[in-house]
């Protein structure tokens, strides 16, 4: 089995993504998904600043790449603003399957713009973590509910953000390649920053301070947020996005594991069939 830098480096991302989504469920449920966020967000800047003062040469920048960098994230922002809404007007079981499958749009624009044509055990491994966390995250009893009842509330916010979330995960190559993934890193982390920063203070009027545990959680979880992103750019900087870009999004794999061995959270029978995908998918994308 092959262990390329790029597939160890995606492994790294879901596992940091999937972590930090795992322990940011207590301040998303007490003070909200945007102040959760807002604040990760600005440790995660914070972070950056101190690593620039620290190794000011390792960060350059181009006109080009500041104007480039735009683009991936808003549409970051949009697509966690879309799965949000999702959320509210959806049922979760439904909504996170859906916005998971991201990796999807970023192999379509990996093969149409940068002509990155995936191996047959790329195409598998990827339709293998798919259908795992289909069946990890899906609740089959809420997916036959929304059938009979002819309802899709959340359905078309989920796949706004799959497409927004696929579009900049797979677009920022562009940046990646212009500057280097720790400078189109920092680039985004900037707009990032401004964008819920504009969003934090625009919604937050009359709230209640946040708790010391709850800010200490939601920064931890930035954290783990920005590393998640440092080594999926990492990645997609020498790897196919049809190989990072499946693993990396299945995140809510990792977070479901540790539901199960943490909070003892039983698994079903077809979230078992799904961890068992996703592993299988793992491991042929390797061989």
């Amino acid at each position: 089995m092959a262990l390329t830098e790029g597939l160890l480096l995606a492994l790294v991302s879901m596992i940091s993504w999937g972590v930090a989504d795992f322990i940011a469920v207590g301040p998303v449920r007490k003070i909200g998904n945007i102040r959760t966020l807002a604040i990760g967000q600005a440790a995660i800047f914070a972070a950056m600043l101190v690593y620039v003062a620290a190794f000011p040469g390792n960060i350059h920048f181009t006109n080009r790449a500041v104007f480039l960098s735009f683009p991936p994230s808003a549409l970051i922002i949009l697509g966690f603003l879309a799965m949000y809404k999702g959320i509210q007007v959806g049922k979760v079981s439904i909504v996170t399957p859906i916005v998971s499958s991201w990796s999807l749009v970023a192999i379509f624009i990996g093969f149409l713009f940068f002509q990155q044509a995936p191996s047959a055990n790329h195409v598998a491994g990827a339709l293998l973590i798919m259908s795992g966390i289909f069946l990890v995250a899906a609740r089959f009893q809420d997916i036959r509910s929304a059938i009979k009842k002819h309802s899709v509330k959340g359905v078309p916010e989920a796949l706004l953000s799959m497409l927004f979330y696929g579009l900049a995960l797979a677009f920022n190559k562009i940046v990646i390649d212009e500057v280097g993934w720790l400078s189109a890193s920092f680039l985004f982390s900037v707009w990032q920053t401004f964008m819920l920063a504009a969003l934090f203070f625009s919604r937050n009027s009359g709230k209640p301070e946040i708790s010391r545990n709850y800010l200490l959680i939601a920064v931890a979880a930035g954290l783990l947020n920005w590393f998640g992103g440092l080594s999926y750019n990492l990645g997609i900087s020498s790897e196919y996005l049809s190989v990072v870009s499946p693993i990396a999004s299945a995140s809510v794999f990792v977070t479901v594991v540790l539901s199960f061995i943490l909070l003892k959270e039983r698994l079903t029978k077809s979230q078992y069939a799904g961890v068992a995908s996703v592993i299988t998918g793992i491991i042929i994308m390797a061989m």
